[in-house]
This record gives C-alpha cells, structure tokens and sequence, in this order.
C-alpha cells in the first residue's frame, strides 16, 4: 500500500549505540529500553525501542540536501520492557514517514493513508481521534502566564485528564477571571467535536486570536480539518488528546476501532525531532500497532485454522507430480494456500483434516475432511478452486 503513494522501504537496525539515538529519543522509552554492552567498544547498545526516532537520525545525518522531499515506509519490531504487559514488550509495527513538507497537505496525506490501511483491514466503525500539539502547547502557555511552576504543572496535569473543572479552579485560585478563557475550557477540554464543530471553534471564538502562537497553531489546525472532507465523518477532535511523546510539534492523531479500547495506531508531525540528530526539516508520519489488529481481528486464532489444500506429491510417475506441483501454483497465484505432504498413506483411508488433492492410481480424486471425494481424469485446477471456495 505505502509503495503506491510512493514511499521506499527502508531496513533499519535492530541495535543503536545510545548515544547516538539518545538526543531525539523519548525519556521514557529510554528508560523502557533493553540494554546491553558493547564488547568491542565498551559502549551501551540499545535494542531499538522507536522507528521513528531512527528513521529521523538517519535522514538528518545521512542527507546534505534538506529540502529534498524524501518519504520512507518501513515494517519492524520494537522492544520495550512493560511490568504488566508481557505481550507488549515486541512491538511488531508497519508505518510511513515523510520530511521535507511543512504543509498541511502532508498531514493530510498521513491520515488519508491511515484511513486507506483502514479499509484494507477491514477495521470496524473506525475513529480517528485528531489533536494538535502546537495549539496545545500555545494555549498551556496563554492559560498559564503569570501563574508558579506548581500552579502551571496543574493546569498541564487538569488538561490532559479533560479535567475542565479542575483548571477552572486552578485558574480561580491564581485570581484570572478572563471570561474569554474560561469559556472555552468547557468547549476544548471536556468534549470532543466533529470536525466541523472544530473549525467553527477554532476560527470564531476569541481565545484563538489571543496571542500569536495561538491564532498560527489554530490556523494550522483548522486547515487540515478543511482537507479531510472525504472522511471527516470518521474523525473527531479531541483538543487535550495525550499526544504521547515529548517530539510532535503539531498534528497528533490515535486510531480506534470497534472492539477494542486500545489504539490501533498513531502519528503526527514532528518537526523539531531532525533537528536534534543535527538538521532541521519539517516530518510528519504515523504507524498500525499490528500486535492489537492481530489480536481484534483474530488473525492468531484464524491463520492457523485457515482452510488449505494438501497435495500428496508421491511416486515415480514425473508427468503426474508435474501436474499437481503446477496445479498448487496455480492455486497460490489465486490466492488458496496449498501445501505439499510426501507421506504414501493412501488419503481415502485415513481421516482427513484438510481437503486433499492426489493421485489415486487411476485418476486425480479431491477428498474432503467429510467424506466426500471428487474424480479428475485431467487436473482441472479452475474447477478445483471453484469446489474448495464453494465449501
């Protein structure tokens, strides 16, 4: 899929040396990663705990053109120590990003892509849960001047919980009474909004335009909301989403689904993260958490009680084996998993638990799990792929 829209695989490393990773590595994945010595240097090693800071050093060291578009899809586990969660420690993760685009044209191509992997796996009823860390940080900041370190670290605390009341109180004890921005707290931190209730808020109440980090950072917003017209039905804005890392600078996003609390995959842009391996570069991108689709989906459970077709390739007779080993070719070219066995137990006389394709010594015989059996006197592949979709 990520190939279509024209982003190159790339192949990262399973080990980084710390120091190299550490500048743009979130504090709290560092202190989740898995280390270990380097026996020639002498160095920590960590086993990688985030693609995207990798993908973010590599490209800043690694090109001396900054403003060359460059977009990079990759596929890769990552390891994270997890106290009560064993089955989260490897991380199995499928994801894209792109530097080099400051627009919002490029957070939309992020989500539009989400929303394609979406579609592709069949996620049901699915909720793109869309914030943006730069008005975040832009507000905090405005609600928050004048206020001690205490006092701000409460307000910061409130929001993120959509505690509205709470920051109201914060708010009253330092003694503001600005009714601009009180009002908006019930608005921003105690809901969430549909896309188009979000930009009417955005561009309408007053508190946006208060201070030029806030009109900039609403602006940005608003603009991407403008672009996800063709879904904006799935998405809902969530002004306090935890964006759940130091690096995003502007859009943050979650994805859920039907069946699950958990997301099922995240992203935004990051645009300070190049900056700390040594370039700046605007960079935006986004991951599925294929552990938890598995897990919905039940591809764990289904993958292995998958119907398939045994092809019993026994005997001396050449032209009857080159028969069936291109009869299961053309069956995996459809997309039936077919596999070989090379046992010479005679299939009609044992209990069967997959359908079974073979030469019987007379003339090729598809038996099923069930009892019944269907007779070729030629292998008639199209017509065997229409009996086994038919059961």
């Amino acid at each position: 899929m990520f190939s279509l829209w024209g982003y190159t695989e790339i192949t990262l490393p399973v080990f980084e040396y710390l120091d190299s990773l550490a500048p743009g590595l979130d504090p709290v994945l560092q202190h989740k990663a898995y280390t270990l010595q380097d026996r020639g240097s002498g160095h920590v090693l960590l086993l990688r705990p985030d693609a995207t800071a990798q993908i973010a050093r590599l490209v800043a060291q690694g090109q001396e053109n900054t403003t060359e578009v460059q977009k990079y899809a990759y596929s890769t586990t990552v390891f994270r120590h997890e106290d009560h969660h064993i089955l989260e420690r490897e991380l199995l993760q499928t994801g894209i990003e792109l530097f080099g685009v400051p627009n919002p044209e490029a957070d939309w191509e992020i989500l539009a892509l989400c929303r394609e992997g979406v579609r592709i796996l069949h996620l049901d009823s699915p909720l793109l849960s869309l914030s943006h860390t730069g008005l975040q940080k832009a507000f905090l900041e405005y609600a928050g001047q004048n206020l001690s370190l205490p006092l701000q670290s409460g307000l910061q605390r409130s929001f993120y919980a959509h505690d509205s009341i709470a920051m109201t109180e914060v708010l009253r004890e330092a003694g503001k009474k600005d009714g601009v921005l009180l009002d908006v707290l019930d608005k921003i931190v105690g809901r969430t909004h549909s896309a188009q209730e979000a930009i009417h808020i955005l561009e309408r109440h007053p508190v946006f335009s208060s201070s030029p980090d806030l009109t900039r950072n609403a602006s940005s917003l608003s603009q991407i909301l403008h672009l996800v017209d063709a879904f904006q039905n799935e998405i809902r804005v969530d002004f306090a989403l935890n964006p759940g890392g130091p690096y995003y600078s502007g859009m943050v996003f979650h994805l859920y689904a039907r069946g699950t609390n958990q997301e099922l995959a995240s992203g935004g842009r990051y645009d300070m993260l190049p900056s700390l391996f040594g370039k700046s570069m605007p960079a935006t991108g986004f991951a599925f958490h294929l552990n938890r689709i598995e897990s919905l989906l039940g591809y764990e459970a289904s993958e292995t009680s998958r119907t398939h077709l045994d092809i019993q390739l026994v005997g001396k007779d050449k032209q009857i084996k080159d028969k069936l080993i291109d009869c299961a070719a053309k069956l995996r070219e459809k997309g039936f998993p077919s596999s070989f066995r090379f046992d010479e137990t005679p299939p009609e006389f044992e209990k069967l638990l997959s359908p079974t394709l073979y030469w019987n010594g007379k003339d090729f015989s598809l038996s099923f799990p069930d009892g019944k059996t269907t007779r070729f006197s030629e292998l008639d592949w199209d017509s065997i792929l229409s009996i086994l979709q038919e059961r």
